[in-house]
């Protein structure tokens, strides 16, 4: 079951005010998932766009409790032309989640925290995943996250590129340095292979 769906529609403006509450609390004691049929369906995103374009999407709230569990904020799968804007994201997971096929991305003023961070990925998980281009994530805040921001891949038997990728003016990112970078897998199945260019802090 979903909250409000939008499907095949264009030139469509939604504005105001109001609150939905999903009453999750009632999910969290459902521990395991995989070994349970009701979890079949469960919604982990509370914001979801996917095959999407031009979207602008601006003075939004979320908040759920740091341990509520696989609660993302918001997910950008396969759209282009996608503007999160002057949004404020309190959640368990990820506060927004770039999948593959996304591009033309303007992330700008947005808050996170306290748990995780704005992520490019996982890639790779799945066969025949697209590219991930143009994406722009500035002057955001990230309060008390586990990471700020970052790309994150798997092994998998085909590449997936990801280019011309833009941070910029990312706050409370702290004792950073970029020197003699090296990628490697933590998992059971061993190293990834990736290849960085022309990649610098700013």
């Amino acid at each position: 079951p979903k909250w409000i769906a939008f499907n095949r529609i264009e030139n469509f403006k939604l504005s105001g005010g109001g609150v939905f509450n999903s009453q999750g609390t009632t999910a969290y004691k459902r521990e395991v998932c995989e070994k349970h049929d009701y979890c079949d369906s469960l919604p982990i995103f509370h914001v979801n766009f996917l095959v999407c374009k031009n979207i602008s999407f601006e003075h939004f709230t979320v908040y759920t409790p740091r341990e509520s569990p696989n609660t993302e904020g918001i997910h950008i799968g396969r759209s282009n032309g996608v503007n999160v804007l002057n949004t404020e994201i309190k959640n368990g997971d990820d506060c927004v989640l770039i999948g593959d096929g996304s591009k033309n991305l303007v992330i700008n003023g947005v808050t996170c925290g306290p748990e995780h961070d704005i992520s490019i990925g996982s890639l790779k998980l799945f066969k025949n995943e697209e590219p991930v281009d143009r994406v722009t994530v500035k002057n955001c805040t990230m309060t008390n996250t586990s990471n700020g921001v970052r790309i994150k891949g798997w092994p998998g038997a085909e590449p997936v590129t990801c280019s011309n990728i833009h941070f910029e003016d990312i706050l409370h990112c702290e004792n950073l340095e970029l020197a003699n970078i090296e990628i490697t897998y933590s998992g059971p199945t061993g190293p990834a292979v990736s290849q960085c260019l022309k990649v610098k802090p700013k």
